[in-house]
């Protein structure tokens, strides 16, 4: 069930991030949020079903799933290492829940932080990839193709930021 439920977050976000069309990954998400056994799971799921409700301009069903994503969030504990990361998600939450500033603030603060554990880039490179999100999202396509841009010049192999930046040109052509 681990295994099922990891894969249908990430087809759902193939789905919200890569192809832009949030409301057929909610059908993963959803399911992935039902078959969820740990608050690990269980948090990442409501988070991405959160952002793809914000993203279809459904604020009350962000904030709903958001405020749970927190809940779950609280049940996991606190890994320092994994500092800038989370700081990435709780500004996702309260952009969904309605505190733009606040997320804004959390975003500009994550490479202020010590690097993720796992990261090789010298400096955060999921900072500026959702800082590009919540540009996009808010209709900021220049401010969100510079984000993009920045996200990859810190790293490279960021796909994710070189899809969006795609879609967004096409957007503007």
């Amino acid at each position: 069930v681990e295994d099922k439920t990891v894969y249908l977050v990430k087809a759902g976000l193939i789905y919200v991030d890569y192809l832009g069309k949030p409301r057929r990954g909610l059908k993963y998400l959803l399911e992935a949020l039902i078959l969820a056994r740990t608050y690990e799971e269980k948090f990442e799921a409501s988070k991405q079903i959160a952002r793809a409700y914000y993203y279809m301009n459904k604020p009350e069903l962000a904030e709903y799933f958001a405020k749970g994503a927190y809940r779950f969030l609280n049940n996991l504990g606190e890994d320092k290492q994994q500092l800038p990361k989370r700081n990435g998600d709780i500004a996702w939450l309260e952009l969904c829940i309605g505190n733009k500033e606040k997320a804004l603030k959390l975003l500009q603060d994550m490479d202020k932080h010590i690097i993720c554990r796992e990261c090789r880039c010298e400096k955060c490179y999921e900072q500026t990839l959702f800082l590009g999100d919540i540009y996009a999202a808010a209709g900021d396509i220049n401010k969100a193709i510079e984000m993009y841009e920045e996200s990859i010049k810190r790293n490279i192999l960021c796909d994710e930021a070189k899809w969006k930046l795609k879609r967004l040109r096409r957007k503007i052509k």
